[in-house]
């Protein structure tokens, strides 16, 4: 089963590996062992700086991971950043603001992969 888990201060083996500090993060976990990590920097809104799954990298457990990070953020009534030009977006509701990608993570759309409305 996936799930994620949000921490500040814990690191985990792929902090480590990849050399990730600061800011908070968001891990994936999946049957309890955790196979990614993202990490957020808060500047008035939230930046994803990093996305990296490691075990089982696959469309799947990308959008879990991301839909998860945008869904609780979502919660908080946060924005969320996103250093890339990237059209895939667009469907959640990100809009391009400058060389970012930008949303209110409270009014996400969240596609299914029918496109059903």
């Amino acid at each position: 089963m996936l799930t994620l888990d949000i921490e500040s201060n814990r690191k985990e083996e792929l902090d480590k590996k990849y050399a990730l500090s600061g800011g908070i993060r968001v891990y994936l976990k999946e049957d309890g062992e955790t196979t990614g990590v993202a990490r957020l920097v808060y500047d008035g809104g939230f930046c994803l700086t990093d996305f990296l799954i490691e075990k089982n990298d696959c469309e799947y457990n990308r959008q879990f991971f991301f839909r998860g990070i945008v869904f609780k953020l979502g919660n908080a009534d946060s924005t969320l950043k996103i250093k890339t030009d990237s059209e895939v977006l667009i469907p959640y509701g990100f809009r391009k603001d400058g060389e970012y990608m930008i949303i209110n993570c409270k009014d996400a759309n969240y596609p299914s992969a029918c496109n059903h409305k």
